[in-house]
């Protein structure tokens, strides 16, 4: 495992355990026995940090979105239901926590959160849009 990829699984465990506010960068260098250069090496900022974690999370839930639009022989109507399932099967196991804490990234990066929202999944396909999610 990288060392950025081990900052991220620190800061998400001391994000749940302490709350992002909580969590200084102090907190998670400390944990990991890396020096703040280390931390900054990989990140402008702990804002910067949970946004990564969010975009990854995004991404993964794409990537899933994707496989399912991708299936040629299932109707349109069972392709949404299946992307339905896997939203809710999400907020299940990640908890209100990733929403919650989703809500003040919007409030620091308001902008920034649109092209992610609005990524096209295939050609023939609409762009999906903020309003649509």
């Amino acid at each position: 495992m990288t060392i950025k990829k081990k900052i991220v699984e620190q800061s998400i465990q001391l994000f749940e355990m302490k709350g992002f506010s909580e969590t200084s960068i102090q907190d998670v260098v400390e944990a990991l026995g890396v020096t703040k250069g280390t931390f900054y090496y990989y990140f402008e900022s702990k804002e910067q940090l949970l946004k990564d974690i969010h975009l990854i999370y995004i991404d993964e839930l794409l990537k899933l979105q994707e496989e399912i639009i991708k299936n040629l022989g299932t109707s349109y109507k069972t392709k949404l239901f299946e992307i339905v399932r896997i939203m809710i099967t999400q907020i299940k196991i990640t908890g209100s926590r990733c929403f919650s804490t989703m809500g003040k990234m919007s409030r620091l990066f308001p902008l920034s959160w649109s092209p992610v929202l609005c990524k096209p999944f295939t050609p023939g396909l609409s762009t999906w849009s903020s309003s649509a999610v």
